[in-house]
C-alpha cells in the first residue's frame, strides 16, 4: 500500500558490509525493530576464469530518484527503501516495512534534493553457474 510512514521510515541494509540492517522509526512512532537473516558471503569460483566472485553484492543509492539494479549474473534478494520524510515513500509500491517487491524496480521516484530517499539492494549470484557463464563470460566474438 505504500504506507511506510505510518509507523516506520523504512529500513536499509548497510551497503559497505551487508552485515547491518537498520530500521528507522517514523516520526511519533512507537519504535521499530530491524529483522535480518544472516548468510555468509562466501567466495565462488568464477566460471569465466577470473578472480573469485562474492556470492552476495550490497548496493546503495541516495538522492531525488534513487534506483539500483543487480549486476549481470546476479539476482535481487531484497530491496529496501528509506526516507526521513514519510510522504516521499507513500503510494510508491513500498510495503509497510519498507520493502520494494523483487518484481518491481528497486527505485523510489519523485523525491527531492531537500527530501531525499535512499534504497539498498542485496543481490545474489545466480545458482546456475552455467547460465551465469552464458550471460557474462567472453566468447570468441567478445563479450556476451
Amino acid at each position: 500500500t505504500g504506507q511506510v510512514g505510518v509507523n516506520s521510515d523504512g529500513a536499509l541494509v548497510n551497503a559497505q558490509t551487508g552485515a547491518i540492517c537498520v530500521a528507522y522509526n517514523g516520526w511519533g512512532g512507537a519504535g521499530v525493530i530491524a529483522k535480518a537473516v544472516c548468510t555468509e558471503n562466501e567466495q565462488i569460483g568464477d566460471p569465466c576464469n577470473g578472480p573469485k566472485l562474492q556470492k552476495y553484492k550490497h548496493l546503495y543509492s541516495k538522492g531525488a530518484s534513487p534506483s539500483l539494479e543487480c549486476p549481470v549474473g546476479y539476482e535481487p534478494v531484497i530491496c529496501n527503501a528509506h526516507s526521513f520524510w514519510w510522504d516521499q515513500l507513500t503510494n510508491k509500491g513500498i510495503s509497510g516495512v519498507g520493502v520494494i517487491p523483487n518484481e518491481a524496480a528497486c527505485a523510489v521516484p519523485n523525491c527531492s534534493d531537500q527530501k531525499w530517499c535512499d534504497v539498498t539492494l542485496v543481490c545474489k549470484l545466480m545458482d546456475d553457474l552455467n547460465a551465469y557463464a552464458a550471460k557474462v563470460c567472453p566468447d570468441c566474438e567478445g563479450w556476451n
